[in-house]
């Protein structure tokens, strides 16, 4: 668990960049550690990333959406596999999400958004990271499911930036559009 706050501050805190400089560091604050019971793993790394964006940038990162999600962040920006997906997005569902974000297909009856990107690491001569990605097809999808406001829809993600993208096409907000865009820009493997 503190592998993953730690691998998700240092991630936000790139992905941020310097324009929130006061509040960057490599080192975990205390007001950011997460109290999480007897509950160990990597599981919320994801979502650790993305509530740490929330506390480095001004406002609410994306408005009243209500964002739930599951997933491993790896130092190379990789959201992995994690053990009982079927068990977390139920457990989501729950909290009546708009989304969730998931590193495989779970078995759910909610709607998944699967999309198609390459998934090695690393993009052949030619391609940039937003390519390599499909950020511009997350983004799109984003944009879908906002004319399906009361839809819990369920995003298959192998990335941090495609999981901003989406954000960024559902709420059209100016601050995670900022972070999906500069996120893009980053070459794979820098997080």
């Amino acid at each position: 668990m503190i592998r993953s706050e730690r691998i998700a501050w240092w991630t936000a805190n790139e992905v941020a960049g310097d324009s929130h400089q006061p509040f960057a560091s490599d080192r975990l604050p205390a007001w950011a550690r997460v109290h999480t019971g007897g509950d160990t793993g990597p599981s919320a790394g994801l979502i650790f990333a993305l509530a740490y964006l929330d506390a480095l940038t001004p406002g609410a990162l994306v408005g009243n959406l209500r964002v739930a999600g599951t997933g491993m962040l790896g130092l190379d920006d990789v959201v992995g596999p994690v053990k009982e997906i079927d068990i977390k997005v139920a457990a989501a569902m729950l909290t009546r999400p708009d989304v969730i974000f998931v590193p495989k297909v779970p078995n759910s009856p909610a709607p998944v958004t699967l999309l198609e990107f390459h998934d090695t690491r690393y993009p052949a001569p030619g391609y940039t990271t937003s390519d390599w990605l499909n950020i511009t097809g997350f983004e799109t999808a984003g944009q879908v499911a906002a004319a399906h406001p009361r839809t819990v829809t369920i995003v298959v993600v192998y990335d941090l930036r495609q999981a901003l993208a989406w954000l960024c096409g559902r709420t059209n907000a100016k601050t995670v559009c900022d972070l999906a865009r500069r996120a893009a820009d980053l070459p794979i493997g820098r997080f």
